[in-house]
């Protein structure tokens, strides 16, 4: 779980070190909505066509703690089974996108969930609504 953390906490800096490429688009990237479930969605992390950051939101909902910061983003969601976060590095086209996720239990007792079951508890939490 410390490995994960320790990964997961590089993948955020790098995200948002500094970089030489010149100034950043501040205009929004357009996307479209992404059309595969939560699994299909985690499993796109890292990819050129990662889904961003505004499609996770839309998929997932609103998250338990939201950070966007540099060229870099995190979600997380703290669910029934599980926690999860998903870090966001900027591409070339300026769209923030899906870079590293990392689930694991709630507690140090519990068994480490699959990213799949993860999914499935954050999309089943947004459609239950915001009392959830």
């Amino acid at each position: 779980m410390r490995r994960s953390l320790l990964l997961l906490a590089v993948c955020w800096c790098a995200a948002c070190a500094p970089t030489a490429q010149g100034p950043v688009s501040t205009q929004p990237v357009i996307t479209a909505p992404f059309t595969g479930d939560g699994a299909q969605a985690l499993a796109k992390a890292g990819a050129p066509d990662a889904p961003t950051y505004e499609q996770m939101l839309r998929l997932f909902g609103p998250p338990d703690v939201s950070r966007r910061e540099g060229r870099g983003g995190l979600l997380s969601y703290r669910l029934a089974g599980c926690a999860l976060a998903l870090a966001f590095a900027t591409d070339a086209a300026g769209a923030l996108r899906l870079a590293a996720i990392e689930a694991g239990p709630l507690t140090p007792r519990d068994p480490k969930p699959t990213l799949a079951t993860c999914a499935a508890q954050a999309s089943a939490r947004r459609n239950a609504g915001p009392n959830s």
